[in-house]
């Protein structure tokens, strides 16, 4: 009979306002319904988040916070995306002393929760700095790291820290990704062999994304949940639908920092009253905003399984979204009037002036899935697929990444 286990998780990020602090308090959630323990090392702000932001499924006494914007520690959380949804620092502005303190620190915070928690197992987030650091810092414990796609992106455009992440990340027990397009990049970029790598995917909360009754037409409603940037796609959705002539209002959900969001909602907001901007929200909100809309869409330059076009397909959204890998993935088997894909002819150079086919292309999708519920169609929330996504799904192929890694003799 395989034992309770007892997890420690380590996040680099904030785990309240970031996709992949978010995916930890599913696992969080699974690991609790499993009788495992878990222990979260996370970074904060200071002491900000200990007080009346408590994690669900874990106890205060079971975290650790690495507090930046301290008198040790005196910058902003690093981002694992240059565009992050509060106030952060990006990996290649960093000084060499700056590293010094960040190593520094989280090893300090390491040693003290492997001494205080005695994990049987550690489960790093993201394959970067931070996983690197704790593969190397405790070669005896068994170490499991998903990647979430933007360390992926961090290696391609920061040589700089190649080596560094190499050398604790190749050492790895097991690495988990979010899909096959995935699994196949982590091995090509960081020389890891295919067995070593398991699928576990991504889940959405099937109890709080339900259909709901949308609203009469017209006009129909599109929606926008995420950051609020250029990497996210936004000067391309709101130039396309400069170009959308049937009746339409958006509602935009989340949040900018810095010069690139400011540039980015100037240009939402110079759309007019069509456009609402709700701020970010909670997940019962956006559930409770997907059930009023029609059309959910997601133009990011970059995502690695989006787990928000789940939700939004769960709630009776048809969907628009640029065709990446990990969107492809989802849209298998789902027909194009479900999820209209948007070839991306759009560039980190090109975003903020897309061209005129990329404009058009995005605006002739949105206009076939305005004029299909303008026309009464309403889209079958595809249940064959969702049931591939369950959080229970994505932890039992967790869970067994877990238990190979600790009957391995020796880390590899």
């Amino acid at each position: 009979m395989r034992k309770n286990l007892r997890i420690l998780h380590v996040l680099s990020q904030l785990p309240e306002y970031t996709g992949s602090g978010h995916y930890v308090q599913a696992l969080l959630a699974e690991s609790a319904k499993k009788g495992h323990r878990c222990f979260l090392l996370s970074a904060g702000i200071d002491r900000w988040d200990m007080e009346g932001k408590d994690l669900p499924y874990i106890e205060e006494k079971n975290q650790i916070i690495v507090p930046f914007e301290s008198r040790r520690l005196p910058f902003p959380i690093p981002g694992m995306s240059d565009v992050m949804p509060y106030k952060h620092s990006r990996f290649g502005d960093l000084t060499d002393k700056q590293m010094e303190l960040y190593k520094e620190m989280f090893c300090e915070a390491l040693i003290h929760s492997v001494k205080t928690f005695a994990p049987d197992l550690i489960h790093c987030h993201h394959l970067w700095l931070l996983t690197s650091i704790t593969r190397l810092l405790f070669p005896e414990i068994p170490v499991v790291a998903t990647s979430h796609g933007s360390d992926l992106r961090q290696m391609r455009n920061l040589p700089r820290f190649r080596g560094k992440v190499l050398e604790g990340c190749a050492k790895l027990n097991r690495v988990l990704a979010l899909s096959a397009p995935q699994k196949e990049e982590i091995r090509q970029i960081y020389g890891i062999s295919s067995d070593r790598i398991s699928i576990v995917g991504g889940g959405y909360r099937s109890d709080l994304f339900t259909p709901k009754e949308k609203p009469e037409v017209p006009p129909v409603t599109l929606l926008y949940g995420g950051k609020i940037s250029s990497e996210k796609g936004i000067p391309w959705l709101a130039g396309s639908l400069g170009k959308v002539h049937l009746p339409w209002r958006l509602i935009v959900a989340g949040r900018g920092t810095g010069q690139d969001g400011k540039r980015c909602v100037d240009m939402l907001e110079a759309l007019g009253s069509k456009v609402q901007m709700v701020g970010q929200v909670p997940p019962s909100k956006m559930a409770a905003l997907m059930g009023k809309s029609h059309v959910f869409i997601l133009p990011s330059l970059h995502e690695g399984l989006p787990l928000v076009l789940l939700e939004a397909l769960a709630c009776g959204c048809s969907v628009v979204a640029t065709a990446l890998p990990g969107v492809l993935e989802i849209a298998k088997g789902i027909t194009s009037s479900i999820l209209e894909t948007v070839p991306m002819n759009v560039s980190p150079d090109t975003v903020w002036a897309p061209g005129q086919e990329s404009l058009s292309n995005m605006a002739l999708a949105l206009e076939r899935q305005i004029g299909r519920t303008l026309s009464g169609e309403s889209p079958p929330v595809p249940l064959e697929k969702l049931k591939n996504y369950t959080w229970e799904s994505v932890f039992e192929k967790t869970e067994k990444a877990y238990f190979t890694a600790l009957e391995e003799t020796s880390p590899l």
